[in-house]
């Protein structure tokens, strides 16, 4: 039996000596891949570590593991504060090809819409999602859709009759932010402009532009948020310039079509959460000061003036003021110092934590932080009282709860994969 043992230690040695020297050999990402998917699901370290560059990677893997030595009192997936939580997660399968693509994600009734960064639109039965499997094919819809190289989808959104997509579109030097919208019960989504802003914002990085429907004085419309010059910051800002869209939350109307600053002084806001009239923004910072503001008409937040962040370079003096109430500036619900890299936020049923008789309960996603935040907030929107980092692994770019099933969908960023959380 010792004897057997050993040729079996042996063996499982010899074996993963020779993947790992096809993989410093190849050095290529399919074939990294490939390998990964025979390897047991019990060898997590060797898995995460050697043959997925996209996910963690063995320094902040092995601080994962580390955290549990040093942390006091923390807790880590399937164990949370209040309760055991079950974490399942699916490869998107298209045909594509490409792992390293990240969704978009709306539900609507019982249908899940996911959408990449290129424009290319899927739709799968949310009930295909819970069957026991690593993995889903979604359908993809057909679409006249057609972005250059530079130009990116932003966001989805899907109402009853539309899908809308927000969306950078790249010309020469400027970019300039869009939204297209099509008729979801065609065949064939066939994409007009709903929005085009007509100023001209330079060639950066765009990562705002996530969309809500909302009602404002008796006038349905979407509310979606735009992002400030954060590549030149805090010179040449967009966000205290009232004519200009950019570093704004704007509403436009759907009859008319017609755009209104709704409230401004914002950074990079890649969140939004609307019920009714309280609606949520979850907000990158510089370094530090990633904020959770609660969204009114009229209301100026105050970047890039004030900020409990500072510059990402050192040798930079602070030049941000740092008392919000002091300068006549809406102060946010609560600034995350370090900063999260915040993605989205998500309210999650009251049932979702039963046990505990805990209410007005949120998620809110990281990317830098490869975590979700459980945030409770009181009943007037005026402060948090309490969060509880939930460590995934994975940079979180969207979220959505399905209220009848009690369980938040995740989207990974990087990487086509879904997180499914649900009570254990």
């Amino acid at each position: 039996m010792l004897f057997r043992n050993k040729k079996f230690i042996l063996s499982l040695s010899i074996m993963m000596l020779l993947l790992l020297f096809l993989y410093f050999i190849t050095g290529s990402e399919k074939t990294r891949k490939n390998i990964k998917k025979y390897l047991p699901e019990e060898i997590t370290i060797i898995k995460n570590i050697f043959f997925d560059r996209s996910s963690m990677g063995p320094r902040n893997f092995l601080a994962y593991d580390n955290m549990r030595k040093y942390l006091y009192n923390a807790e880590f997936l399937p164990d949370s504060h209040f309760s055991k939580l079950k974490l399942e997660e699916m490869i998107i399968d298209t045909e594509i090809g490409n792992s390293n693509t990240s969704y978009f994600i709306e539900s609507y009734e019982n249908t899940l819409t996911l959408t990449n960064r290129f424009g290319d639109i899927y739709h799968i039965d949310i009930s295909k999602i819970l069957l026991d499997k690593k993995k889903i094919q979604p359908s993809k819809y057909k679409t006249n859709i057609k972005l250059n190289e530079n130009s990116l989808v932003l966001d989805v959104l899907v109402s009853k009759e539309k899908i809308y997509l927000s969306t950078k579109e790249q010309l020469e030097s400027c970019s300039y932010l869009k939204i297209l919208y099509a008729d979801k019960n065609s065949e064939t989504l066939v994409f007009e402009n709903f929005f085009k802003s007509e100023e001209c914002f330079g060639n950066q990085i765009y990562r705002s532009g996530k969309m809500e429907l909302f009602n404002f004085n008796n006038n349905e419309g979407i509310l979606i948020t735009t992002v400030d010059n954060i590549q030149e910051e805090p010179l040449n800002s967009t966000s205290q310039n009232e004519n200009s869209i950019y570093g704004k939350t704007l509403f436009i109307n759907i009859e008319s079509k017609k755009e209104l600053i709704f409230s401004s002084g914002h950074r990079n806001a890649q969140g939004l959460y609307v019920a009714g009239e309280v609606i949520l923004s979850s907000e990158h910072g510089p370094k530090g000061g990633d904020e959770i503001n609660k969204i009114e008409y009229g209301h100026n937040y105050g970047w890039p003036i004030v900020s409990l962040g500072k510059p990402y370079n050192e040798k930079s003096l602070d030049p941000f003021l740092k008392s919000h109430e002091d300068n006549n500036f809406t102060p946010p619900i609560f600034s995350f110092i370090p900063s999260i890299g915040m993605s989205d936020i998500e309210k999650i049923s009251d049932d979702f934590y039963s046990k505990n008789e805990l209410k007005n309960l949120f998620i809110i996603a990281s990317l830098n932080a490869r975590s979700i935040f459980l945030t409770q907030f009181d009943k007037e929107f005026k402060k948090i009282n309490f969060y509880e980092k939930i460590m995934i692994g994975e940079r979180i770019r969207d979220l959505e709860f399905i209220e009848n099933l009690n369980i938040l969908i995740m989207s990974y960023d990087q990487e086509s994969k879904l997180g499914i959380l649900k009570p254990n």
